[in-house]
Parts: C-alpha cells; structure tokens; sequence
C-alpha cells in the first residue's frame, strides 16, 4: 500500500513530530512518505515567525486562510491509496482545505480533532482514529480490524493502549528543516500520574505506561548512530512517573559510558532525592522542566496537583544543587484563586528564584474540552456559557479575565525582575 502521513500546523517547529514518526514506525513494510505541512509552511512564510513564536492562536482560527493556495499546491499530483493527517483543533480550516486534494483515496484523521465531535460531525474523512493511532492504523490498512478497535461508523477507538514496543521510523522526516540542529525527540512514557483539573492530556492517554530501559537506551544509540546526533528531548507528559525506570535508565547510560546528553518534563515527588538527581546528572540529564503551576497550596489542593509548595521548592533546589538546569510552568487564575494566593506565589518565586533558569511558560488559566475543568465546571463555581471554553470564562467567586490579567502581570513583573522573562505566554498584550 501507498500512503502518505501528514502533520498539520500548527505544531512545534523544533524537532520532528514523534507521534506521527510512530505511526510511520508501525507501517514499516508498506510504501510510506512523510508530509509535515507544518515546518513547511513555516520555511515557506517567514513572516509566519513572530505567529509560531507567540502560539497566535487568532492566526490559525481565521488568518491561516490567506495561505490556502500553498496547502494545495504541496498537494499536488499526489497519488496515494491512504492518507492519514495528525490534526487538533486549531487545524480544521486547514484540514477541510486539504481533504478535498486527495479524491479516490481513503483519508485517516487523529490527532486531537479527530477526539471532537463537533469536528468529526464537519470533516469528509473515511476514518476519525482516536486515541493512539500507531496499532490501528496499520491494523485499518492491512484489513485486520476485528479484535483491536470498536467501529462506530467512521469513529475508530482502540480497545486497548499500545504496548510501546513500536519503534518511530525518522527517515521521512526533513530533519535539517527543524529548529533544533542537534536533539532527535524521545519518548520514555505514555500516559500521566498526575490528574491536574485544567489538563486534559492525562486522560486521553491514560493509563500510564513506561517502556523498558534498555529499550528506550537502544533506540538513542540507533539514532545517534544514523543521524549523527547525541542530545535526546523527551517529549513525555512526565519523564518521572515510574521512578525505578529512571534510576535503571540513568545507572545503563553511565555503566555503558554513554555520551548522550537528555531532558525532559517532569512532576514534583518527593522521591525525586538528591542522590537520584546527582545519579541522572552523571548519566548526561542537563534540563527538566516542572510543571510547578503555582506555590500558594491552596491553588495545588485545588488544581489536584498531588504535592505541597514545601515539596516543590526542595525539589527544585535539589534539581538544580544536582546540577541539572530547571525550568517551571506558571498557570494564573485556576477557579477560587484568591490574592492572597497570588502573594504566597510571589513570596515563593523569590525564595527559590536563584534555583530557577528560565520559565517555561506563564499562562493564564484556560478550560480545555475534555479536562476536569470542563466536564465538573459546575463544582468549580464556573459560570456555564458559550465562553465557557478557553480563557473568556468566569466563576462565581468573582474571577474574570480582567481580574485574572491584572493577577498575571504582578507574576510576570516579578519574573522579569528576577531575569525570568517566560519564553511561552497565552495571556493577550504581554
């Protein structure tokens, strides 16, 4: 069989798109090309840089129509029997653009937007994959479909996770294009250990699952060997979920005097101790990024973050006493932060600001579909409406998006002062 895999925009531009590198890895055998519409778009428009930069997401929900005539054309005179699109939300205009360049083929959609109903009720595709897509998606092209999915007409939902034994295949991917020119993508882990209530990623990858390490070590000196590169980014939601994992990972790389280098997202535990950290320093982990969100305890009990802002600060310290560099996520404005809330994470940011190398992102807190947030708003005291979704939202505890960017630049000015200027921000004017 002949297909072609495509990543829609907007997506990372650092690296390759290690979900869709999956699925090409789970097709080995068929006649497989790799389009990523993404990093093409952004070599094609340099003016798009400052939009890719700042997650405009405006751009992609209307602007992005100026660019139809390139979608079409890095269409053209292709000829394949299936054609599968990584998509989310903020790629349907692009989507509905280019389903129609491909007649006489059976199109595949996942990703995201193939999870939302509203969008699979708007999308002329053959198949919406949702979850997983790597084992269905080869299972929907050789035939064998009985036993691994449940078909509810075009909407395919695997019956179980895969087992993260399927190797992602980066041959077809234009490597040079990306704007990391040393790092290849990694993954350890699937899943979550945490359940934080604004998130959503953790239960449409649920249950947690890690891989062996040795694995995971085979892989890296496989690519390392191809491509000539010995820097690995995990792309997991959290490279600390299963800690036995990551003290037989890190012991392997320094038994076997592997030069690589690693970093990845991590949670606050308490089990992250300073010998563990010293060890995954020694075995090449140079930066880990915490999703810390907050330091006032009330915003973590409520936000089910599972740690105290006592725990958070020590983990930090030690990461970076380790010397590993640490970066932290900052979320304004959960439902029932209070000022007071806002102060206690003020305070804590300057204690333990001389232990912090960069902010990863500050943002303002938004209601994704699908998360805690969403499905049990009610119990948050948000008030229900067609803004409800995204940052427009108000709550009953007097929050609104005026009170919440008024909070967020008090952050934001402390930050700055202690030479934290985030590199993400979602919050409009800064």
């Amino acid at each position: 069989m002949n297909i072609l895999l495509i990543q829609l925009p907007p997506w990372g531009i650092e690296t390759i798109p290690l979900g869709l590198a999956y699925v090409a890895g789970a097709l080995k055998g068929h006649d497989v090309d790799v389009l990523d519409a993404n990093i093409a778009l952004f070599h094609h428009a340099p003016e798009l840089r400052e939009v890719y930069l700042s997650q405009n997401t405006v751009f992609w929900e209307k602007e992005v129509l100026k660019y139809k005539r390139f979608f079409i054309d890095i269409c053209k005179d292709k000829k394949y029997d299936y054609v599968g699109f990584n998509a989310n939300r903020f790629s349907l205009p692009i989507l509905e653009i280019m389903l129609p360049c491909f007649p006489g083929t059976i199109k595949i959609v996942g990703g995201p937007a193939a999870q939302d109903q509203n969008a699979r009720q708007k999308i002329k595709a053959d198949y919406f994959v949702v979850g997983e897509a790597e084992e269905i998606i080869a299972n929907i092209i050789d035939g064998s479909e009985q036993g691994v999915a449940e078909y509810n007409h075009k909407v395919v939902i695997p019956k179980k996770k895969p087992d993260l034994t399927v190797i992602p295949d980066f041959s077809k991917f234009p490597l040079s294009l990306y704007t990391d020119t040393k790092g290849i993508p990694i993954s350890f882990s699937r899943g979550c250990i945490r359940k934080c209530a604004f998130c959503s990623d953790w239960a449409t990858t649920s249950p947690y699952r890690s891989r062996n390490a040795e694995s995971v070590i085979i892989e890296m000196k496989e690519n390392s060997k191809i491509f000539g590169r010995k820097v690995f980014s995990a792309t997991d939601l959290l490279i600390n979920g299963n800690i036995p994992f990551l003290d037989n990972f890190s012991g392997s790389l320094i038994d076997q005097k592997l030069k690589f280098s690693w970093s990845g997202q991590a949670t606050i535990r308490q089990e992250m101790t300073q010998p563990l950290l010293e060890k995954m320093r020694f075995s090449g982990c140079t930066f880990l990024s915490y999703g810390v969100e907050s330091l006032s305890d009330n915003v973590l009990s409520l936000m089910s973050k599972g740690y105290s802002s006592k725990t958070a600060k020590q983990v930090i310290k030690n990461t970076r006493e380790a010397g590993i560099e640490v970066g932290v996520n900052i979320v304004v404005g959960f439902p029932g932060e209070s000022d007071a809330d806002i102060e206690e994470t003020l305070t804590g940011l300057s204690e333990i600001g001389q232990y912090i190398d960069t902010i990863n992102s500050l943002n303002l807190c938004t209601i994704n579909a699908g998360s805690v947030l969403d499905i049990k708003s009610s119990e948050f005291g948000i008030i229900s409406g067609k803004n409800k979704l995204g940052m427009e939202w108000e709550d009953r505890h007097g929050s609104n998006i005026g009170v919440r960017l008024r909070r967020y630049g008090r952050i934001m000015k402390a930050a700055k002062a202690l030479g934290l200027s985030p590199r993400w921000s979602n919050a409009p004017g800064f």
